[in-house]
């Protein structure tokens, strides 16, 4: 499948389309979600998101033309039911590897990481906790409600019917009762996973989830300093070699690679918003020595140069 095909599933009237990671974390953060996205994939970024609210329930649907690194936190007092989908590849949710389809019920005291390989995408349900409850002992009277991060593996013909549904309630505006029917169904497949296919995600109780998300936090606070692997040995406790394996069996890519693509998207997204600084000026700013190595990465990693970046915004603020 080609992203163009892919990007059609969404509903062409209400989709909003991004050319920046940045410029998605902003619209997720209008709504209360904190979601940090990287791009580890190569070339130019594209993006769509289609949201709908329908009574007091948020359905959202995403599209990413590339590998990315995402980390979701629901809104506070909010349960998110996701269907995450890679077309052509194998998703990973908190390190645990999972071909194409993974159905995710996600509370908001719990975060998760989201990995693809290539082209990726979220339909998803969000609804306050106490909704949730009432509908789940509704569904499952005699079982305890879900409140820990769950998922479900599931195949693809199911998760064509569970996107299809959620996608034609975007664009369709459908009946409150119409969705709740739908979430009632949601939460009993969730359920019924309760056998071989169910697992917690391993947010917390995984040294390897520990110290993978140790090091993205370090990595996050001080990346426009000079890191080194033996400096984030010393800071986590850890021998080089445990460190590496944890963070690449959870992110899919090394440590250094993941601290270049930050710094990339730091750079990039400063370009967008500061007009005033020369490109080299704010590349040095975000931990980037070697001019000439970083004008050929950043043009390998977004498909455009620096400088071509800064020109086409600069011309945007000024027509």
């Amino acid at each position: 499948m080609n992203f163009s095909n892919y990007y059609q599933q969404l509903p062409s009237d209400i989709t909003l389309s991004f050319a920046s990671a940045e410029e998605n974390e902003e619209l997720m953060k209008e709504m209360d979600v904190n979601q940090l996205v990287t791009q580890l994939g190569k070339g130019e970024f594209h993006c769509g998101v289609a949201e709908r609210v329908i009574d007091d329930v948020t359905l959202v649907s995403d599209r990413f033309n590339t590998a990315i690194s995402v980390y979701l936190e629901p809104p506070e007092d909010t349960i998110c039911l996701m269907l995450a989908t890679a077309p052509d590849s194998e998703i990973s949710i908190c390190g645990q590897t999972l071909e194409h389809d993974v159905m995710t019920l996600l509370p908001s005291n719990y975060a998760v990481d989201i990995v693809s390989k290539g082209m990726s995408g979220s339909d998803s349900i969000m609804l306050s906790k106490a909704r949730f409850a009432q509908i789940s002992q509704s569904v499952t009277p005699f079982e305890e409600v879900i409140d820990v991060a769950t998922h479900i593996q599931i195949n693809r013909a199911e998760a064509m019917l569970w996107r299809n549904a959620i996608v034609n309630s975007i664009n369709n505006n459908i009946e409150p009762e119409a969705v709740a029917n739908m979430m009632s169904v949601f939460i009993a497949r969730i359920s019924e996973g309760a056998g071989s296919n169910y697992s917690d995600l391993p947010i917390y109780a995984d040294k390897r989830v520990k110290v993978a998300r140790q090091v993205r936090d370090y990595l996050h606070a001080h990346y426009q300093q000079k890191i080194s692997l033996d400096i984030l040995c010393e800071q986590i406790g850890i021998s080089m070699r445990s460190l590496q394996r944890c963070f690449k069996d959870y992110f899919g890519c090394s440590i250094l690679a993941y601290l270049q693509a930050m710094r990339l998207k730091a750079v990039h997204k400063q370009i967008i918003n500061n007009q005033h600084l020369t490109v080299s000026d704010i590349a040095m700013q975000h931990g980037f020595s070697h001019l000439g190595r970083f004008s050929t990465e950043f043009k390998k990693h977004f498909g455009i140069s620096a400088k071509q970046l800064q020109s086409s915004y600069t011309r945007k603020q000024f027509s």
